[in-house]
């Protein structure tokens, strides 16, 4: 999902996320596996889709700060498939 306004900032507290986010205007894709073996804090501004899934066995804990409240009359968040960024793989990759 992405969001026009908004500015997320995440923070994995319990296991493992790999979060991906993409950039439709240059088609340009990052992803990071972060968590309790490499803690830090992912800033996603607005304009930017972007998701998360956990790695590894255990389950993943997201704790998440947003720039703006949340409005039920007019979400900002656009959605999209999890599958519709072409080469992107949300499968874990063991390096």
């Amino acid at each position: 999902h992405k969001h026009s306004y908004q500015t997320d900032f995440w923070v994995c507290v319990q296991g493992n996320l790999k979060a991906g986010v993409y950039r439709e205007s240059d088609h340009q894709r990052w992803q990071v596996v972060f968590g309790e073996k490499r803690p830090g804090i992912l800033v996603i501004p607005p304009g930017l889709w972007h998701g998360a899934t956990s790695v590894g066995a255990q389950n993943a804990g997201l704790l998440y700060y947003v720039s703006r409240a949340y409005n039920s009359d007019a979400p900002d968040e656009q959605r999209r498939a999890a599958d519709s960024v072409p080469g992107f793989s949300w499968s874990p990759e063991h390096r």
